[in-house]
Formats: C-alpha cells, sequence, structure tokens
C-alpha cells in the first residue's frame, strides 16, 4: 500500500493450475472407407482417375488358439498399392497392437492377414487396417480403418 493510504485492502488470487491441453480426439473408421474423397487441387488425380476401398474384417478365432486378422483394399485401376493389417487387443490403457504384416503389389485387389496367440483370459480384439496407392507419382493413403470390436476367451 502506499505510504499515505488510510486503508489498504490486499487481495490476494489464487493461481489458476494451467489447463492441459487434450490431445486432438483420433478419428476411428469401421466399415469400408474409400479414398481420395475429392479431387485435391494440388493432385493430378480425380476420383474419377482413381479411388480404392479399405476394409477391415472383424477378428475371428481360430483352433490354437489363435486370432486371425483379415483386411483388403480394392482400387477403381490397376495400380501399385499396399495394405497393413494389424490385430489390437484392448488393454486398460488402450489399445495394444499385437501383431502386424503388410503387403504390396501391382494389381486392382490386395488381401493380407495376420495372425497372434491368443493370451490367457477373456480380452477384445479388433482389426486394424490402412491402405496406400501411388498414381502418377504421388502416394495416397487411407485412414486406419478398424473392425468390430470381437470378445474372445482363451
Amino acid at each position: 500500500c502506499p505510504p499515505d493510504a488510510r486503508k489498504c485492502i490486499t487481495v490476494s488470487r489464487k493461481k489458476e493450475a494451467p489447463r492441459k491441453k487434450e490431445a486432438p480426439k483420433s478419428v476411428e473408421t469401421t466399415g469400408p472407407v474409400t479414398y481420395p474423397q475429392s479431387p485435391d487441387s494440388r493432385s493430378d488425380i480425380t476420383i474419377q482417375q482413381v479411388a480404392c476401398t479399405v476394409v477391415s474384417d472383424d477378428p475371428v478365432l481360430l483352433s490354437g488358439p489363435i486370432v486371425e486378422g483379415h483386411g483388403r483394399q480394392t482400387c477403381t485401376a490397376y495400380v501399385y498399392q499396399q495394405i497393413e493389417v494389424c490385430v489390437q487387443r484392448h488393454r486398460w490403457y488402450g489399445w495394444e497392437t499385437m501383431a502386424c504384416d503388410a503387403a504390396s503389389n501391382t494389381t486392382v485387389e490386395i488381401h493380407e492377414w495376420t495372425q497372434v496367440l491368443c493370451a490367457s483370459g477373456t480380452y477384445t480384439y479388433r482389426t486394424r487396417v490402412k491402405g496406400w496407392f501411388t498414381w502418377s507419382g504421388r502416394t495416397y493413403s487411407s485412414p486406419y480403418v478398424y473392425s468390430y470390436d470381437k470378445r474372445y476367451t482363451c
């Protein structure tokens, strides 16, 4: 307070804790996804020239016990394409990627699968698929495509 003040009130403000920035929420897509969605002004491709559809099948429990995930990509033209298929298991901290396999070829349709040993106990599994294709020297990629969750006891 200044020395000539008759009364002085001191107000203290409680410091606010800095707010945590939330991580951007990832977009999880189930079901088939076709990409690119629309023509890109910076690209030489249009949806009429080439488009690919990525499909992620539900994981299947096989004897062994083995969990198998399968995915495929179908394009509207004969192009160089790649696909990655992963099996994920849900844990208390989120999704754990158990195994991934990839394939590539110059074709119209490509398939790939991966297998993991089913963990002892009851877990929820899903298949994650991502596709790429190359057209006129540029590579285009799909978002991750997820199957529906399947719960298995091994």
